[in-house]
């Protein structure tokens, strides 16, 4: 299977002397908007553990994530945004937006999925499918339906052979009350610092880089 491949290829990359170009793209959790409140995105923590922390300061990653996106401005803008980086792997996170379109925009977000994979793989970059964290679907009613989008992502992360860090489970594993996901959450939607912190190093071991350092150490409840 490809996913196999293509995170043994990722592991591979992070071990050999070649400088990499790592693109995050998404939505307001990967632009880091207003609800860290200053602290580190988990793109900026990405990058410090592999600058600095295992020495790779000739990587480049680049974040391009924009409050309010959905799978169709991705698409619409995927040239300036991801492909004219040329990147080795490229890291998704979507789907919070998109559940706004409720049951009738799922086929439209599995055939964007799509695409999104197929123009990745055709520049020879590995994508990386990020669920996004829960959400607090009581005061959003406007995205009750977002479990249904976390589903394509499993889905098309299966059928394409994709790798999947799914934060969404993870999440409702680590904090599976209301009052215990909102330790990591700043509204009833954004991560703020513990949380961007807990997706950061659930793509560490996802890699096989999390360890002791400063980065991973880093304090959440």
């Amino acid at each position: 299977m490809n996913y196999h491949k293509d995170l043994a290829n990722i592991k591979a990359k992070l071990t050999g002397a070649v400088p990499l170009t790592w693109v995050f793209v998404g939505d307001s959790i990967t632009h880091g908007a207003f609800h860290t409140y200053g602290w580190r995105s988990y793109p900026e923590l990405f990058a410090e553990r592999l600058r600095y922390e295992l020495n790779r300061p000739l990587d480049v990653v680049v974040n391009t994530g924009i409050s309010g996106n959905k799978t169709q401005d991705i698409l619409d803008r995927l040239d300036w945004r991801v492909l004219r980086f040329k990147p080795d792997v490229v890291f998704l996170m979507i789907g919070t937006n998109d559940s706004t379109f409720g049951r009738d925009g799922i086929d439209t977000f599995r055939a964007n999925i799509s695409v999104f994979i197929e123009s990745v793989r055709q520049t020879s970059a590995i994508p990386v499918i990020n669920t996004p964290n829960p959400i607090l679907t009581d005061y959003l009613p406007n995205r009750k339906d977002m479990s249904l989008y976390i589903a394509v992502l499993r889905e098309m992360a299966q059928v394409n052979d994709v790798v999947l860090i799914d934060h969404y489970q993870h999440w409702q594993t680590a904090k599976p009350n209301i009052n215990s996901m909102m330790i990591w959450l700043n509204d009833s939607l954004h991560p703020n610092e513990y949380g961007h912190r807990e997706i950061a190093r659930l793509i560490f071991k996802n890699l096989d880089i999390f360890d002791n350092s400063p980065t991973c150490s880093l304090y959440v409840p």
